[in-house]
């Protein structure tokens, strides 16, 4: 009799079935794609249906497919799937126009509970999760689909399907009648909701309060919902239709202060006590929203908040002082990860984030001036630990020209002592060239030029307004492409900035001259400085010379191009 084998090997063999499962998903989806290895999927799909091929078959996906596999050929695939598949994936060539009503008959099977004469027909595809490609779902589609949908769905995946009025009325009476009882995961990602239709779907779900679905992870992101959409939601919130949800993702949902200040209320009130990730990028939080938001952030009101991200909704004011105040707070929730995007920002603000007080926050873009400017960059410098983000932008606005020599000095230093490491983008904007006298120009340069800085994430170099380039005062984007700090450099952005032709020559002779490279390079703007033109031949030798290998956009508009320049 054969020993039992030891519990590593039992889990050997078991991470091989996985990893064969795994391969055969890939294999047998792209096979059924494509016209000439069609029939292999089908041999394969009938044999592991059969229990001829011992593999256990959980996800299957035909996102695309070739022309020339006809609809028929489609379901007779599907008519294959083994009982073991609960995660499907389909396209446009298996949705629409004569794959319609054969869709809608699978789709009816494997919504009938599985079961013929009161027991379990096993051979029926039982699907726990239903993806849509992107622009496979128009309202003749939807609005056939969605009232069949089977009550054991848990992931409903829409995104990229543009939902018209009719097809999010049918999305809102299949949530009415329960058709979605089950779901957990509903994205409605760039489905051009609206606000409109977002009110609809949201009466729906308000409907069903007293019996609500046990969605736990709702993504809206990418819609237009605005603050009078984004109301109809946080009603359904205050309603109770959502008493499950632990993610909430509205990014790029066009959601205003006053939107913001609503959701931050039901936070306070304790109406998302199960809530883990918040995702409100790309909105306006501004001042007022960054007061709520941030009086909301207490552990008796979030208790299992652990990720919150505003990247991109520009906290400004006195909302970043509250809400700076709130991550620092022994009361905050157990967050883990935090990203921010902070505007206007005050000296006490400026130095808890510089000292590294907030270990959870993994990305931070900054906008800073003056005092202020100068106090977070020496608490950067100054801090007994580095900083805890993974990533920052750093916007420095001119002031005045003390200040802003200052805070340029105190740039200089931090990226000098290596604290600034995790750049991903950094804006100079107007600043006065004078700035750089005193010897701060040549602090810079050597910064830049420093052999210990690296700078592996700066994708974005900004110069903006102001004169600061004007002269020779440009040597320090030219130390910085000379000594390869600039490697990594995705758009390189100088506007306005006084920057003449011999600056010009310089940022592109070490191109030339030196073999340096910018690899990655694929954004070049120089406009609104009448003088960069007569350096433009330095540039298009560089070009040439296979120094610029991504280029794709060159704007050089208003830089004095003379026909030497244009023949360049």
């Amino acid at each position: 009799m054969a020993k039992d084998l030891p519990p590593s090997c039992e889990n050997a063999h078991e991470d091989a079935e996985t990893f064969e499962s795994l391969l055969c998903v890939l294999e047998v989806s792209d096979s059924a794609s494509r016209r000439t290895s069609f029939g292999i999927a089908w041999l394969v799909l009938h044999l592991v249906k059969k229990a001829k091929a011992r593999v256990h078959l959980e996800a299957f996906s035909i996102p695309e497919i070739e022309e020339g596999v006809s609809h028929s050929k489609i379901f007779l695939l599907l008519e294959s799937l083994p009982a073991s598949v609960e995660d499907f994936t389909l396209g446009a060539h298996a949705v629409s126009g004569p794959a319609l009503p054969r869709l809608c008959r699978f789709l009816t099977r494997s919504s009938s509970e599985g079961t013929q004469g009161g027991e379990r027909n096993f051979d029926c595809p039982r699907l726990k999760a239903l993806t849509f490609s992107a622009g496979s779902l128009h309202t003749k589609e939807a609005c056939a689909v969605f009232p069949i949908l089977s009550q054991s769905l848990e992931t409903l995946n829409l995104k990229g399907n543009k939902l018209g009025t009719e097809a999010v009325s049918a999305l809102a009476e299949a949530v009415r009648t329960g058709r979605l009882s089950g779901l957990r995961t509903l994205s409605l990602e760039e489905t051009a909701l609206g606000r409109d239709g977002m009110k609809v779907l949201c009466a729906s779900f308000r409907d069903r309060a007293a019996k609500p679905l046990r969605i736990e992870t709702l993504c809206l992101s990418h819609n237009r919902l605005w603050d009078s959409g984004f109301s109809a939601l946080c009603l359904a919130l205050r309603d109770g239709a959502f008493p499950f949800l632990r993610a909430l993702r509205v990014d790029s949902c066009e959601v205003k202060q006053m939107g913001v200040i609503m959701l931050s209320e039901l936070l306070s009130d304790g109406h998302l006590h199960s809530l883990e990730t918040l995702d409100l990028q790309n909105n306006d939080v501004g001042t007022n929203g960054g007061v709520a938001l941030g009086g909301s952030l207490l552990a008796s009101s979030v208790p299992q908040l652990r990720c919150l991200s505003l990247r991109g909704s520009a906290v400004s004011g006195k909302g970043v002082d509250v809400l700076v105040d709130a991550l620092k707070s022994g009361n905050r929730p157990p967050l883990e990860s935090v990203d921010l995007s902070l505007q206007d920002v005050g000296e006490n603000a400026a130095r808890s984030l510089g000292e590294g007080g907030i270990a959870f926050l993994r990305t931070l873009s900054v906008e800073l001036c003056g005092s202020a400017a100068v106090v977070f960059l020496n608490a950067v410098s100054n801090s007994e630990v580095p900083p805890a983000w993974e990533a920052l932008e750093l916007c420095l606005v001119g002031e005045g020209v003390e200040s802003d020599s200052k805070a340029l000095r105190a740039f200089a230093s931090a990226l000098r002592v290596g604290r600034l490491g995790g750049l991903s983008g950094v804006s100079l904007n107007d600043f006065d060239k004078a700035s750089l006298g005193s010897g701060t120009g040549e602090a810079l340069s050597e910064a830049f030029s420093c052999p210990c800085v690296c700078l592996p994430l700066l994708s974005s170099f900004s110069v903006q307004g102001g004169d600061i380039l004007e002269g020779g005062n440009g040597a320090f984007v030219a130390d910085a492409v000379g000594c390869r700090t600039f490697e990594a450099l995705e758009a390189l952005v100088l506007i306005e900035t006084g920057l003449g032709g011999e600056g010009m020559k310089g940022i592109f002779q070490n191109v030339l001259e030196r073999g340096v490279k910018l690899p990655r390079l694929e954004t070049l703007r120089v406009s609104h400085s009448p003088n960069a033109g007569q350096g433009v031949g330095v540039l298009a030798a560089a070009i040439a010379a296979g120094g610029l290998p991504r280029l794709k956009e060159l704007d050089l508009s208003s830089c004095g191009l003379d026909n030497d320049g244009l023949c360049a």
